[in-house]
């Protein structure tokens, strides 16, 4: 009986070790999961706010000069001004959305 004593230690410690590294592994690919869950909703966020923005600038441009910004609940908007590119009279709107770590960005072009 004395013999079985280490071998039963021994086999307990790596049926412990092989069922921890699966729960790792486990882990691992559930934290993925929901990371991937949780941008993909930001990402959403984001392009929406970046086509705020653009929307915007277009009003503000043709519209109402003093239009206030539009505002998404949990997301930045960041826009640059009507830009006319050299003598080509083609202009261009660019906005950026931002919610969280997610950036969509769009840019308009027109004449």
């Amino acid at each position: 009986m004395k013999g079985y004593k280490g071998q039963i230690f021994v086999m307990s410690i790596l049926i412990l070790s092989s069922v921890m590294v699966v729960g790792m592994l486990l882990i691992t690919a559930f934290a993925r999961d929901i990371r991937q869950a949780t941008e993909s909703s930001e990402s959403v966020r984001a392009f929406y706010a970046a086509d705020s923005g653009i929307e915007w600038e277009l009003y503000k441009t043709f519209v109402n000069e003093k239009a206030s910004g539009p505002s998404i609940e949990g997301a930045n908007i960041s826009t640059k001004n009507l830009l006319i590119n050299g003598g080509t009279g083609e202009k261009s709107i660019k906005s950026i959305g931002i919610c969280g770590k997610v950036k969509r960005g769009m840019e308009m072009y027109f004449e």
